[in-house]
C-alpha cells in the first residue's frame, strides 16, 4: 500500500487515468477506458467526534479495476459485505479514498 495524491496521474492495468475524477467518471459510466473497468463502492461517514459539524459531508470510496465487468461486479460484491469496506490489497488493483483528503491509498501494482 502506498499514497498518492488525488490529482495526480494513476496507471492500471496499463491503462492511464489523469487523475481520481476521471476514475470517477468511468465507474460511473459503466463503460471501460483502454478496456479496463472501474468499479465504485461509496459510503457516507456515519461517525462524529469534536471536529466534525453536521454540515459535514464526506465520503469513503474505494475503487476496483478488472478487465471484465463480470470481475469488477464480483469485487464489488466482496467490498459490499463489509460494513467497512476500506482498502483490501487482496482486491488488488484497487484504490480507497476518504475525500476529505487530498490522497489516496493505493495497491502497490498501481504506479504514477
Amino acid at each position: 500500500m502506498k499514497k498518492i495524491k488525488i490529482t495526480e496521474q494513476i496507471h492500471v492495468l496499463g491503462t492511464t487515468f489523469k487523475d481520481i475524477y476521471e476514475i470517477a467518471d468511468y465507474s460511473c459510466k459503466e463503460m471501460p477506458k483502454d478496456g479496463v473497468y472501474v468499479g465504485q463502492l461509496v459510503r457516507h461517514h456515519l461517525w462524529f467526534d469534536e471536529c466534525d459539524y453536521l454540515s459535514d459531508n464526506y465520503w469513503h470510496r474505494s475503487f476496483v479495476f478488472a478487465k471484465s465487468k463480470d470481475e469488477v461486479e464480483n469485487k464489488l460484491e466482496k467490498l459490499r459485505e463489509f460494513q467497512f469496506p476500506g482498502f483490501r490489497e487482496e482486491w488488488a488493483p484497487m484504490i480507497y479514498w476518504d475525500d476529505e483528503y487530498d490522497d489516496m491509498k493505493v495497491t502497490d501494482d498501481i504506479t504514477l
